[in-house]
């Protein structure tokens, strides 16, 4: 096995409660989640389960489907073969870690644990030696992914999301500073990042994306899934107090307007914001990436006007 090793550092308060649910604890189960969320987020063009046809009386995967790839990779119940486990492992190592309180909402000022801006850890990821998860179509094995496209997958994580409560509200976003493989020495990464650099590593994931203007836009031409793939990307300006204008700006639409369809609620039933705003490293600007909207109930109340509101006032 050989490792993959990346420095990180908490840049807004993690949410995020260890096996006792009460201690602030980054734990390896949450950033696997949190990496699968994002590859199935980026590959919303696959049909959701093989393409199959007959040849010479056997059933053969044609193409293999969403389900299928996300099992080889990060592990799956069920199936044939009973089960898969993930084709890489994680360690997480606190280097120095610091809890205190901090309000989850802003704008309401309850204060709860978390783990603080500026604790950094590290993160390995453990890989066989000729690291390629492949998958059979047409009777063929096929790569589906690689240690370039796992590393690409990481740093986006970081980028686009983050890990614990709220964290589609800027909660729990992390800066990757550097990554250290086998086959090279420590790269450091900026302490800022670009649209444009966050297209270059989209594109290692997948190719269905471009930079366009003043944002990431998905440009698959076939069929897309019913579930929440990205649509685009886009980055704000510098702002002071980030995290204090989300939490006003997501409270001062829902008086105005309500927004449960368009952007999430937490009542009778449970729909995550498909606006996802996270915070850069650096001069504190928000991403944020919009996913397609998937509500639970009263779809045709769907806003994308409202939705663009309140990336506007946010951006």
């Amino acid at each position: 096995m050989k490792e993959i090793t990346f420095q990180c550092e908490t840049i807004t308060p993690m949410f995020l409660a260890g096996a006792d649910g009460t201690m602030p604890e980054l734990r390896a189960p949450s950033i696997k989640g949190a990496l699968r969320f994002w590859w199935r987020a980026m590959n919303g063009h696959l049909g959701l389960e093989d393409t199959k046809d007959r040849q010479d009386n056997k059933t053969v995967v044609i193409k293999a489907g969403l389900h299928s790839q996300e099992a080889a990779i990060f592990g799956g119940a069920g199936g044939d073969s009973g089960g898969q486990r993930s084709s890489f492992s994680i360690q997480v190592n606190e280097l120095n870690r610091v809890s205190n309180t901090f309000p989850l909402v802003p704008h309401k000022g309850m204060q709860q644990s978390a783990i603080a801006p500026g604790t950094t850890f590290e993160v390995i990821l453990r890989v066989p030696e000729k690291y390629s998860v492949q998958i059979q179509e047409r009777n063929k094995a096929v790569e589906i992914f690689n240690q370039e496209k796992l590393i690409a997958l990481f740093q986006l994580t970081c980028l686009l999301g983050g890990m614990g409560k709220r964290v589609r509200r800027g909660m729990g976003s992390v800066f990757v500073s550097s990554v250290h493989t086998h086959e090279e020495d420590t790269k450091n990464l900026p302490t800022s990042t670009t649209l444009s650099e966050i297209a270059d590593l989209i594109k290692i994931v997948t190719p269905h994306y471009t930079l366009t203007n003043d944002r990431i836009v998905q440009t698959y031409s076939g069929n897309m899934q019913p579930y929440g793939w990205i649509r685009y990307i886009q980055i704000g300006k510098p702002t002071n107090d980030l995290l204090r204008k989300i939490s006003d700006t997501t409270h001062q639409l829902h008086g105005e307007r309500g927004y449960e369809e368009s952007l999430g609620h937490a009542t009778k039933g449970r729909f995550a914001s498909p606006v996802y705003v996270s915070v850069l490293n650096g001069e504190k600007m928000a991403i944020i990436t919009t996913l397609n909207t998937i509500p639970d109930r009263n779809k045709d109340q769907i806003s994308l006007g409202l939705q663009e509101e309140f990336r506007n006032r946010i951006l």
